[in-house]
């Protein structure tokens, strides 16, 4: 038995809708993001160079990751939020939570125009902390390929912490056949005293 299962299993998490930031607001991605997302980044070979996916070719496989995105939210594996910025109103990125037990991993993508402005350490900081404050979430953690300096200094500033290199971990098939090596970062409840 794994130290992870070893902990009784906890309910089923019941995010929120819509998460406030300063400049953003997190809320369920839903179809009507489509166009945003597809003309705002999911085109930009820059924006998903280190991420495991291809650029989408058309609006409708945009459509269709929406759809799926709405099922896993349904079936409480993945919750995606659009990331909308107060100013435009539009959908400038994504970022999405996956339970595991007291665990909760993060995944975020941002439009390369709002790169550098703080934007998406808010966003990964509004769900960190949202996530934290339920009794059954313990630890909250992220990852990115090691070549990806500005998503490790984004998980930094979010305040995570860097744990360490997992060996051949993700796959990216854009950038490399073989998998790649991640930096890991989390962020606890409390810090345990050895």
């Amino acid at each position: 038995m794994s130290q992870t299962s070893a902990l009784a299993d906890p309910p089923p998490l019941t995010p929120p809708e819509r998460l406030p930031g300063e400049r953003i607001v997190l809320r369920r991605s839903s179809l009507v993001d489509a166009e945003d997302i597809f003309r705002n980044y999911a085109t930009d070979e820059t924006v998903t160079y280190f991420l495991p996916w291809h650029p989408h070719p058309d609006v409708n496989a945009t459509r269709l990751f929406l759809q799926r995105a709405n099922e896993n939210w349904r079936n409480g594996t993945d919750f995606a939020y659009s990331i909308i910025h107060n100013d435009s109103e539009q959908v400038i990125g994504m970022i999405s939570m996956r339970p595991h037990g007291h665990i909760v991993e993060m995944g975020y993508v941002l439009a390369r125009s709002f790169w550098g402005q703080g934007i998406m350490t808010e966003a990964l900081t509004t769900l960190a902390e949202w996530c934290l404050g339920q009794p059954e979430i313990w630890r909250v953690e992220a990852y990115c390929d090691v070549e990806n300096k500005a998503s490790a200094r984004v998980m930094a500033k979010a305040g995570m912490r860097e744990e360490g290199v997992l060996a051949r971990y993700l796959l990216n098939p854009g950038l490399d056949a073989r998998p790649r090596n991640a930096y890991l970062y989390a962020r606890t409840k409390d810090r345990i005293r050895s």
